[in-house]
């Protein structure tokens, strides 16, 4: 079986005043089609930056990523990012921060099927009834369930009729303190 993700040599660099800080360098990795993958490693070691990477909301400093058959080259519809911590913007409505999604992967749709889109997805996981709510007028954790109940319907089956699983690859972001020595990684704090 063919991989379905390739991360090859993978290294993130940042310029600081002091010199360079590398995040994460020469790291390496296979996944295959339905694979669920976890990456464990202590805080700061990189895992968001290789997820951010993979994303294609980072840029790669060397290295390269390839995705069925195809090497990434920013970010695409193809792929999804559950964030550690709620990522809304606070003094817009659910349905605008969905919105602002849809409109960067829907933008030739008609504004009424990006409306549509928007008011599928949020009754799809929920929020039906809190679209027009704003975090600040929704409960404390309306944040939080948003992107819980994203992530919880990941197994369900889409508007496309595949089920997410297909559509997505499943990378889980956790701080503990494990890597794969065989791996070929090196992903080190910048501290």
């Amino acid at each position: 079986m063919s991989n379905y993700v390739e991360l090859s040599e993978l290294t993130k660099v940042y310029p600081t005043p002091k010199g360079e800080a590398v995040i994460v360098k020469n790291f390496n990795l296979n996944i295959q089609k339905g694979e669920f993958v976890t990456l464990i490693g202590h805080s700061g070691c990189g895992k968001s930056t290789v997820l951010s990477m993979l994303a294609g909301l980072n840029d790669i400093s060397d290295g390269g990523i390839i995705l069925a058959g195809r090497e990434l080259s920013g970010a695409g519809p193809d792929r999804g990012v559950v964030f550690q911590s709620p990522s809304l913007l606070p003094w817009m409505t659910a349905y605008e921060n969905v919105m602002l999604g849809v409109e960067q992967v829907f933008f030739t749709a008609s504004k009424l099927e990006r409306q549509e889109i928007v008011e599928y997805y949020l009754t799809v996981v929920g929020l039906g009834d809190a679209m027009h709510k704003s975090r600040r007028n929704c409960p404390k954790a309306c944040g939080s369930a948003l992107a819980s109940r994203v992530h919880s319907h990941s197994n369900r089956k889409c508007c496309c009729s595949m089920s997410r699983s297909e559509c997505l690859i499943h990378l889980h972001v956790m701080s503990f303190s494990k890597f794969s020595s065989n791996s070929g990684a090196k992903i080190k704090s910048p501290r």
